[in-house]
């Protein structure tokens, strides 16, 4: 009986998995018979487009697509493919057939919208009208069709787009890691970086860079978005220039600024409207490249830290566990004094020259660090300047710094964010 009752569980097995990849497979055929395009997305090379903006046509240039009317430009990679992508999943949810005689009650006498989709030998066909009345669906027509097709409505706005959503946003197009040599040019100074091994600061002075700071500026310019696009002259504040692997010339970039933010680059045949704190976050000068970090200890070396703010003082001692002892414990966690220490050896000086205050009345905070010998290797002042810029002393000098490394202090060491305790 036993054994009975085990083949008839796997029977019933058998028929539930029978049943259920029937229903799937017929599904599935009902979902093939209802779709309005067998299109292969990675086959089409070009797209004819009539909307209520314009006549465009988009080919497909590599893995680029670019725009041959109404101007001549790339094209947004991802709004193209999203097209492509909208026609090749649309499903017809209903049709009327056969064909009337008279189309314009559907708005397909006078289509708002055609689209022809070359790919390779195939090319498709689609005329859009008008909404259905209850705006869920569009009615659309194929090129030689015996129906008028409900489609979805999500069609209109994907083809409902005018020129400037159709261009690459993108204020030059570039892979950082190909990038061999970097000119800035500012109205009164220059710099050059050239990669090596490593890069190499040639000029103003010759000196090795910062390998993240050139890594930061190169990926900042990539990431650098077109607001829109005008035809505008500029005089520009700073010209870049970058040299690529396999290249013959160099990309470029022009920035400047009028009532806007306006930048030109070789990449667009227009100038281009930016927000106001890409040029902001430039450069000003060689000396971001500059490796400027303020102290130089291993981390993994140091046993004891003591901070003292705000008249708190937290002292933290590795255990054998390689954990942080913190006394007094309420006032701060491990994470929050493992998260100072690596803010604190990432710690760089600013580029800029900054007027040194002529007295500091007295730090805000004391930092001292010791090694795995016992014997003390870090003694550093914080001293609290305005929004935007602070100080940090040693031995030897005073140091600009970001007012924002302040933040990284242990929470309930610092008190609020205005230094001043309010607990």
């Amino acid at each position: 009986m036993r054994r009975l009752g085990i083949y008839i569980l796997i029977l019933i097995s058998l028929i539930t998995f029978y049943y259920l990849y029937e229903i799937r497979r017929q599904k599935g055929e009902g979902q093939e018979e209802k779709r309005l395009f067998t299109l292969n997305s990675e086959a089409v090379n070009k797209l004819v487009l009539e909307n209520n903006y314009n006549h465009f046509e988009f080919i497909k240039k590599g893995k680029k697509w670019w725009i041959d009317r109404p101007i001549e430009d790339f094209a947004d990679k991802y709004i193209v493919d999203g097209i492509i992508d909208s026609l090749s999943s649309a499903t017809i949810e209903k049709r009327i057939s056969p064909l009337p005689h008279d189309l314009s009650p559907y708005g397909l006498n006078e289509p708002s919208f055609k689209i022809t989709v070359f790919s390779g030998e195939n090319t498709h066909f689609l005329s859009l009208g008008t909404d259905t009345p209850n705006h869920a669906y569009i009615y659309g027509i194929t090129k030689g069709g015996d129906a008028i097709y409900l489609l979805p409505i999500r069609l209109k706005y994907t083809l409902n787009k005018d020129i400037s959503e159709f261009r690459d946003k993108a204020i030059l197009d570039f892979d950082p890691q190909k990038v061999k040599k970097i000119s800035l040019n500012w109205p009164q100074a220059k710099a050059v970086l050239v990669k090596e091994k490593n890069w190499q600061i040639s000029a103003p002075f010759k000196e090795v860079a910062d390998e993240s700071e050139v890594e930061d500026f190169l990926y900042y310019i990539q990431a650098g978005r077109a607001l829109n696009f005008i035809k505008v002259p500029f005089k520009p504040i700073i010209n870049i220039e970058l040299w690529i692997n396999g290249q013959k010339g160099p990309l470029w970039v022009k920035i400047g600024k009028k009532d806007k933010v306006y930048v030109k680059s070789s990449y667009h045949p227009d100038e281009m409207v930016v927000e106001d704190a890409f040029l902001k976050e430039l450069p000003k000068s060689a000396m971001v490249f500059k490796k400027r970090y303020i102290f130089s200890f291993d981390k993994e070396s140091i046993s004891k830290i003591k901070i003292k703010c705000n008249n708190k003082t937290v002292i933290a001692k590795k255990d054998k566990e390689k954990k942080w002892e913190i006394t007094p414990s309420n006032l701060a966690k491990d994470y929050e004094i493992a998260f100072f220490l690596s803010e604190l050896k990432n710690l760089k000086y600013l580029p800029e020259k900054i007027p040194r205050p002529k007295n500091f009345s007295f730090s805000l905070a004391d930092i001292k660090l010791w090694g795995k010998d016992g014997k003390q290797s870090l003694e550093a002042k914080y001293f609290k300047g305005d929004n935007e810029v602070s100080w940090i002393g040693t031995s030897n000098e005073v140091y600009p710094i970001k007012a924002s490394f302040f933040e990284s202090f242990p929470e309930r060491l610092k008190g609020g964010k205005d230094g001043k305790d309010h607990s």
